[in-house]
């Protein structure tokens, strides 16, 4: 080998060390060389047409791969902003293990966390968005993202799938209790006048005591309405409910009621309710 190859071959040599040395340890002053988490697992958004074939639901669907995260709490959220959708998160394909369900435009929520009953435990899991009245298309490339959608030339609707830090804003609301079994109990919150929007967080308990795990379901009603909204998720973990600006205005400074059910067994239970303040954009005349 001449002097020419070998010096080439030990600057190689030495680049790969310096490589290795580099991931292992970490360069930056603190870092422990691991790999930092994934915090988005699906981000993607689209237009609603309308449905060509009435007696078809509208469906599309996205997938991902769940870490082996024993902490992790996932937010499943889809923003619909003209038509209607529902949202479906679980772990087959067509998943069937968490709904939330929506009227109209408005914010759909989903939380999984480790205590709920299909906890994500590192595998594959599956989002299912529903339209009964329309058509699902999704904005793939940078061309169709920036041209919109024919309507308005904005997104019609929005999906994110990420790590969530739990419900988030002002708290108003936070208590612990139990619903008998096939019982109710029902609590009135104060919508605060700068209230832009609302999240109720219902979290069912496990009772290591109770041969069967604990089901509450979350009810709430907005004005006149008993059951404006609904989550009624199986088994232990939570329900959500997400009160978006235009239905929660109308409220500024009146109560909204909230009614939790359970079934079979009694269920212990965590409630908490915050709120994003902020002022609603007024609309051009």
């Amino acid at each position: 080998m001449s002097d020419d190859c070998q010096r080439v071959v030990c600057k190689l040599l030495a680049i790969l060390v310096v490589l290795w040395v580099s991931t292992a340890c970490g360069t930056d002053k603190g870092s422990s060389g691991d790999i930092p988490p994934e915090n988005v697992f699906v981000d993607v958004e689209g237009c609603l047409a309308d449905n060509p074939d009435p007696g078809e639901t509208g469906t599309i669907f996205y997938s991902f791969n769940a870490p082996f995260d024993d902490s992790l709490l996932l937010e499943a959220r889809l923003e619909v902003l003209r038509g209607g959708m529902d949202l479906v998160l679980g772990t087959e394909n067509p998943p069937s293990d968490y709904f939330a369900f929506g009227r109209g435009a408005g914010v759909q929520k989903i939380l999984v966390g480790p205590d709920s009953r299909e906890p994500m435990q590192g595998r594959p899991w599956f989002v299912q968005l529903d339209s009964v009245a329309y058509e699902i298309q999704p904005l793939v490339t940078s061309a169709e993202k920036e041209e919109g959608c024919r309507n308005s030339g904005e997104p019609d609707w929005r999906l994110s799938v990420r790590r969530s830090s739990g419900i988030e804003g002002r708290v108003v609301l936070d208590q612990e209790g139990e619903v008998p079994a096939y019982g109710s109990h029902s609590i009135q919150i104060e919508v605060p006048e700068d209230a832009l929007s609302m999240e109720i967080v219902l979290k069912s308990l496990k009772r290591e005591e109770l041969e069967e795990e604990g089901d509450a379901d979350l009810l709430v009603g907005l004005g006149a309405e008993t059951e404006s909204l609904v989550s009624l998720n199986p088994g232990p973990g939570y329900d959500v409910v997400a009160v978006d600006p235009g239905r929660l205005v109308p409220l500024r400074g009146q109560a909204v009621g909230i009614r939790l059910e359970s079934r079979q067994q009694p269920t212990a239970y965590r409630l908490e309710a915050a709120y994003i303040p902020g002022e609603p954009e007024e609309e051009a005349p």
